[in-house]
């Protein structure tokens, strides 16, 4: 079974040390803020920005625990590459059947994806990967033959 991915990358993200040092670092380089949110039953703040088609997501995991082992003594470190697709739930079992934990934000297992926004979500660690998967919301899965 295999993870029904579009064909592009809907963004790159990154843990940070100072999400306003970071932010003013990709403003240098063109890009521009989209949204800025508290993601507070994660514990997480969270920025999207852009710049022409290519978005990232920077994220600052309040967690002092947590932050240290995601980000370790780094002021920013790759953190995931996120997908669009097509149907998340078969997502979500092509994930289960390759062994890979289905988590949330901060790496906690789930049970079922999460909805953010206009968008459902899931995050999976695989052979030391970390990987996130979205669906818009109102995009509904694809038909059979």
């Amino acid at each position: 079974m295999s993870v029904p991915a579009t064909e592009a990358t809907d963004h790159v993200g990154y843990v940070v040390a100072d999400l306003a040092e970071a932010k003013a670092a990709f403003a240098r380089l063109g890009f521009v803020v989209l949204v800025e949110e508290d993601l507070g039953a994660f514990g997480l703040r969270q920025a999207m920005l852009q710049s022409g088609t290519e978005k990232i997501e920077l994220l600052r995991i309040l967690d002092p625990e947590l932050d240290r082992a995601r980000r370790g003594d780094d002021r920013m470190r790759l953190d995931h590459v996120a997908y669009q697709v097509d149907d998340l739930e078969a997502a979500f079992l092509a994930l289960r059947a390759a062994g890979a934990t289905v988590v949330d934000p901060i790496d906690r297992p789930i049970e079922e994806p999460l909805d953010f926004g206009d968008s459902r979500h899931l995050w999976a660690t695989l052979g030391g990967l970390r990987l996130q998967f979205l669906q818009p919301v109102g995009q509904p899965p694809p038909q059979g033959p």
